[in-house]
C-alpha cells in the first residue's frame, strides 16, 4: 500500500496526531540547531509541572500512540536524533496537561568514549528512547541539564 493511501486509511484524529508530531519535531529539530541550546531547552521544555489538581491522566495508550508517531516521523527527519525526540514527545504530553521529565544520562561505550542519550519515562516505564543497557547511564540531575549543556 502506497503511503499516501495508509496516511488516507487514518482516522481524522490519527492524522491530526501524525502532523503534530512531524511539525512539532521538525520546529525542536530548527531550534536545537539554530539556538544557543539553553534557550532553546528554556523555550521547549516545561520544568514545573501543573499543580496536582491541573496535573491530567492520560491513557497508556495515548502515550504509547504519541511515542509511536514521535518514532515514525522521526525516520523521515535525517537529523531528529533522541534528544529532539524525547523534546516532541515531552512537548506533546505538555500539550495535553500531562508533564513528564526528559531524562537524560551519559556512560561510556566499550571503547571507552562517553555516549549520552535522551528518554522519556512515565509511570517507571520507558515510553519513548529505550536502550539494550538503559540501566547503564547515569542520570544527569533535571536542573543541571540546563545549566551544564552547551550548544548541541
Amino acid at each position: 500500500m502506497s503511503k499516501l493511501r495508509t496516511f488516507r486509511a487514518l482516522s481524522p484524529a490519527e492524522k491530526f496526531l501524525l502532523i503534530e508530531a512531524a511539525l512539532n519535531q521538525l520546529l525542536v529539530v530548527i531550534l536545537i540547531k539554530c539556538l544557543p541550546f539553553r534557550t532553546a531547552w528554556r523555550y521547549l521544555v516545561k520544568e514545573e509541572p501543573p499543580s496536582a489538581s491541573a496535573q491530567t491522566t492520560i491513557p497508556m495508550q495515548d502515550i504509547d500512540s504519541i511515542a509511536m508517531v514521535v518514532e515514525l516521523t522521526s525516520r523521515k527527519i535525517p537529523t531528529s536524533k533522541c534528544l529532539a525526540r524525547s523534546l516532541t514527545m515531552h512537548q506533546m504530553l505538555a500539550r495535553r496537561g500531562l508533564v513528564i521529565p526528559i531524562k537524560i544520562g551519559v556512560t561510556h561505550s566499550e571503547t571507552g568514549a562517553l555516549e549520552a542519550h535522551a528518554w522519556v519515562e512515565y509511570q517507571g516505564e520507558v515510553v519513548l528512547g529505550y536502550l539494550e543497557n538503559l540501566a547503564d547511564y547515569k542520570i544527569f540531575p533535571a536542573d543541571a541539564v540546563a545549566a551544564t549543556m552547551v550548544k548541541a
